[in-house]
């Protein structure tokens, strides 16, 4: 499956946001409100959140991710891909074909 990746900018930011991401999932699924975010060490990546309806004890409010990587090499690759786009103003690509196929030899050549 491939994912895709498009990043815009935000012209007009109240917070650190430069830039919103979506992803799509093959054909099938998208993912909305990733966030290019401006920290003291440059630009990072948000993931989509919402809130929780609570202030942390700095009255804050708390936020939870609801779309997250499940090991920190993917949130690097997709990291990596979101700001390219950014960047870029260009659609970047993952491909995992060729990944899930590497896995799928080495279980049968076992």
């Amino acid at each position: 499956m491939d994912i895709t990746i498009r990043a815009k900018t935000v012209s007009e930011s109240k917070d650190a946001t430069r830039g919103l991401a979506y992803l799509d999932l093959g054909d099938s699924l998208r993912v909305r409100n990733i966030r290019i975010l401006e920290g003291k060490n440059g630009l990072f990546v948000g993931m989509p959140s919402v809130s929780l309806n609570r202030v942390d004890e700095n009255g804050q409010p708390v936020y939870t991710n609801i779309f997250n990587t499940t090991t920190p090499k993917a949130k690097e690759e997709l990291s990596k891909a979101v700001l390219e786009s950014y960047e870029t103003g260009k659609e970047v690509t993952i491909s995992t074909e060729d990944k899930r196929n590497e896995s799928l030899d080495r279980k049968s050549a076992v």
